[in-house]
């Protein structure tokens, strides 16, 4: 996305004695936010040049108002339908103002849209675009020495010189047939580029050397620089606009671009990294967690019965899920009756160091394994040893 990071504005009446030109954004109103900028130069004096570029320049921005191009590069089309919004508006100001009817302007636009810079112009108002000091593109003059620069019959700096150098060959004018508005897409903008549109009264004293020698200058205001060269030397009247830009190949705010993604991208594919080769660790961590089970197992007690029995397959319980043979306590001793009354114990038992409450349903005792040995808690219970059978 390309952004204005200064703005320089001149629209000054030289030694002629009426100001002609127009720029748009008027002068001291500009701001960074705009995207369209307009010089334009009146051409006939006493045939209201003034009214012309002021119309010209009032009119594209009311067009461009109206009708807010789509993102990207500026078309044929768009500018063929500005342009007759402007025509039709300087014919409306004839027919009210019968002298105006052979005013005419030149024109110099340039619209920023998104990452290119879509320029438009007509007669002898020139746009440069500047990198380091260096010319990268300028317009082509519709003049009659610029026919003649370009068919090598005379130079740049006889051209300054020439005594027909104020007679152009194409101007948006409220009479006649439209003149057409050539245009070029600035597609290259890098940071710190210039671009300036101009009318041909800054050309009088500002050569390429010289508008190197600005552009490159440190100083925050260029105006005071031009006006050094121009001020009181300058015949014709002089307007400007330069814009020093920078570009971001993003694009937008939406989103915040193609760059700002960059570092989330990169932190989603070490995130994605990490997630696989701890992947075995994370699932042991989890599975080791469960250092909590409760058994219930239910028992139906005969003299001389082992065991519980381990789950039948297809049961849908894991093998480690399936409860472990827990030896119940020995019964030797105790009266008959209180053998055959029908218990539910609740006993505690240690199994490779984990605590496991164990419910019981005893009917009948029976006679302890061989090597058994038992204990009790402090309540008087019976529990199996610690030596139980490891989880």
């Amino acid at each position: 996305m390309i952004s204005i990071e200064q703005i320089t504005c001149l629209n000054e009446i030289g030694q002629r004695p009426q100001l002609e030109d127009s720029i748009y954004p008027a002068a001291g109103k500009a701001t960074a936010s705009d995207k369209l900028f307009t010089v334009c130069d009146g051409v006939g004096g006493e045939n209201m040049g003034e009214e012309a570029s002021r119309i010209a320049c009032e009119g594209f921005a009311a067009f461009f108002e109206q009708n807010i191009p789509a993102r990207g590069a500026l078309t044929d089309s768009y500018i063929r339908a500005a342009q007759s919004y402007v025509l039709q508006q300087m014919r409306n100001y004839a027919v009210k103002h019968p002298e105006a009817q052979k005013m005419s302007t030149t024109l110099a636009l340039a619209y920023l849209n998104g990452n290119n810079v879509s320029v438009a112009w007509c007669g002898d108002s020139r746009i440069y675009h500047l990198r380091h000091g260096e010319v990268v593109w300028r317009s082509a003059d519709h003049s009659l020495v610029g026919n003649l620069v370009r068919h090598g019959e005379i130079t740049e700096e006889e051209a300054r010189i020439h005594p027909q150098r104020n007679i152009i060959t194409r101007a948006l004018s409220a009479s006649g047939e439209p003149a057409e508005i050539e245009m070029h897409i600035i597609r290259d903008v890098q940071d710190g580029d210039d671009l300036m549109l101009c009318t041909d009264g800054v050309l009088e004293q500002i050569t390429d050397k010289r508008l190197r020698q600005i552009t490159l200058s440190h100083a925050n205001n260029k105006r005071s620089l031009f006006m050094e060269y121009c001020s009181d030397v300058t015949k014709d009247n002089f307007s400007l606009y330069m814009l020093k830009l920078n570009s971001d190949s993003s694009g937008g705010a939406v989103t915040g671009g193609k760059k700002a993604m960059i570092p989330v991208l990169l932190s989603i594919v070490m995130l994605l990294v990490l997630a696989i080769l701890f992947r075995d660790p994370i699932k042991r961590l989890f599975k080791s967690s469960e250092d909590k089970h409760e058994v219930v197992i239910s028992k139906k007690s005969t003299q001389g019965s082992g065991p519980a029995k381990p789950a039948e397959k297809g049961s849908g319980k894991p093998p480690d899920d399936q409860p472990h043979p827990v030896q119940l306590p020995n019964t030797k001793g105790k009266d008959t009756t209180e053998q055959k009354a029908d218990t539910a114990k609740e006993l505690n038992v240690s199994v490779t160091g984990k605590n496991i409450k164990i419910k019981a349903s005893i009917s009948k005792t029976r006679k302890p394994e061989k090597n058994q040995t038992t204990e009790k808690d402090s309540t008087g219970t019976d529990v199996a040893s610690p030596d139980a059978p490891e989880h």
